[in-house]
């Protein structure tokens, strides 16, 4: 069943979430391969986490990771210094998007973005996670809950690695690189937070990334609501999954649906340029940004198709 009024959505997504949880084999799943994040969390543990991370996605911190998109965009556009040519846009956007989400919100870089760059394993891991699990959906639902608990992790992690099936060792090892990363991730965060604001200013996103936003605020919090460090971790992969590819699909239908009209595609533009010529013909800032009608339509009109 597929909801789309948006009344409906809000009574299951925000107002009654707790009546309309996911099902066990889902949550286990998620608890598996993310750890103990949003996706695999219900109740108090789930209100918590969602109370921490609201202040992250804050107006006044969307508006400091402006400069990583320009940044990002730079490095897209040097593809095309050499003129016209063919690109494979859902490639590029694709490897954009994960790029993007790992410096805006992990202040992390996967992937060079060049022309045969060699990309961090993670990011195989992260896009091939959904080809491979969709493989084990059945398994995933109708056997992992009977099976998840039985014996110590120990004994389950032999049994996963003895068992003569290809696809469970696929996703076992994607799991491991996405999990391995993640405490990576956070742990430097963590060193560079308690090293001070020189050591902040000199990794990627000088700490206006999400996840060293999130360490920070906490740090700062009630020792009832604050996050132990495996449900940080867990942020760390739920929110690449999570904001990948639905950024890459937006923007691909976005200039896809744009090519099949030139006419909104030349009135964009002039917006954008009349926009950037009142700035003195510099880069457009957040508030800029959200204040141009037509862009605003644009990209409302395309989540809509």
């Amino acid at each position: 069943m597929y909801v789309y009024d948006p009344k409906a959505l809000h009574h299951i997504i925000v107002k009654d979430q707790q009546i309309f949880e996911e099902t066990a084999g889902f949550l286990i799943g998620m608890d598996l391969t993310f750890g103990k994040s949003l996706f695999s969390t219900t109740g108090e543990a789930h209100r918590r986490q969602r109370k921490m991370m609201n202040p992250v996605f804050s107006i006044a911190h969307m508006r400091g990771l402006i400069p990583i998109f320009y940044d990002l965009r730079d490095t897209f556009l040097q593809k095309m210094e050499n003129g016209p040519q063919e690109v494979d846009m859902e490639d590029w956007l694709t490897r954009t998007a994960l790029e993007l989400v790992g410096q805006s919100g992990l202040g992390f870089s996967f992937d060079p973005l060049t022309e045969g760059g060699e990309q961090h394993h993670y990011s195989h891991s992260v896009k091939n996670f959904i080809p491979v699990g969709d493989k084990l959906m059945v398994a995933r639902h109708f056997v992992l809950p009977l099976v998840y608990n039985f014996g110590t992790p120990q004994f389950r992690r032999w049994v996963v690695d003895t068992l003569p099936w290809k696809n469970l060792h696929e996703l076992r090892d994607i799991v491991d690189a996405m999990q391995d990363t993640a405490v990576e991730i956070v742990e430097s965060k963590q060193r560079a937070i308690k090293a001070g604001d020189e050591t902040i200013l000199q990794q990627i996103g000088k700490g206006n990334d999400i996840i060293s936003i999130l360490i920070k605020e906490n740090m700062k919090a009630s020792e009832e609501d604050r996050l132990p460090d495996e449900e940080l971790v867990g942020q760390v992969s739920s929110l690449t999954f999570a904001a990948m590819d639905t950024t890459s699909n937006a923007l691909c239908r976005t200039l896809y649906v744009l090519c099949e009209r030139p006419d909104a595609q030349d009135r964009l533009r002039a917006e954008i340029r009349a926009a950037c010529k009142k700035v003195g013909g510099g880069e457009l800032g957040y508030d800029e940004l959200v204040s141009l009608p037509y862009l605003d339509a644009v990209c409302r009109e395309t989540l809509r198709l």
